[in-house]
């Protein structure tokens, strides 16, 4: 933040949290909070948009993993699951009833009078994949490996160790 950013950086020896920030991110969810239920656009409240298209991204960010995990199951890209993961047949049975029920929640936060929130999703969502082809893909290298990992990981345990 160009303003305040040492102080909000500084942590009370008091307390050992960053108290100006805590309250500082208290005040302005409160403000934005009364000031979004004033503003209305045909009869729905901003505030009501945002939460319910708060509420689509979080249950995406759920949802397409566990898709991609469908297609990845038992594959070349995903052979052998860890320990703790469930079989083929019961990974695939709860991935559909969760594109299921991302559905019903889909269309329920996207029903009148919200259908305002869909054109936020899909804007939103247009704009993530233009940025994604213009910029990102040529500038994401993917998930590190190999030495990437051990130099950095090497660092904390000398740090933890020490």
């Amino acid at each position: 933040m160009p303003v305040a950013s040492k102080a909000l950086a500084s942590v009370s020896p008091k307390y050992r949290t960053p108290v100006n920030a805590i309250w500082t991110a208290t005040v302005l969810a409160i403000l934005y909070t009364v000031l979004a239920m004033s503003i209305k656009i045909d009869g729905s409240s901003i505030y009501v948009i945002v939460v319910n298209s708060t509420l689509i991204f979080l249950f995406l960010s759920f949802t397409i993993p566990l898709v991609a995990g469908l297609f990845a199951y038992g594959t070349a890209k995903w052979p052998t699951p860890g320990p703790w993961a469930m079989s083929g047949g019961l990974y695939k049975l709860v991935t559909v009833l969760a594109v299921v029920g991302m559905g019903v929640i889909l269309f329920i936060a996207v029903a009148p009078p919200n259908e305002r929130v869909l054109y936020v999703v899909l804007g939103f969502l247009a704009l993530a994949l233009i940025l994604w082809f213009v910029v990102e893909n040529r500038r994401f290298e993917g998930p590190p490996t190999g030495e990437k990992i051990a130099a950095p990981l090497a660092k904390v345990l000398q740090v933890t160790y020490q």
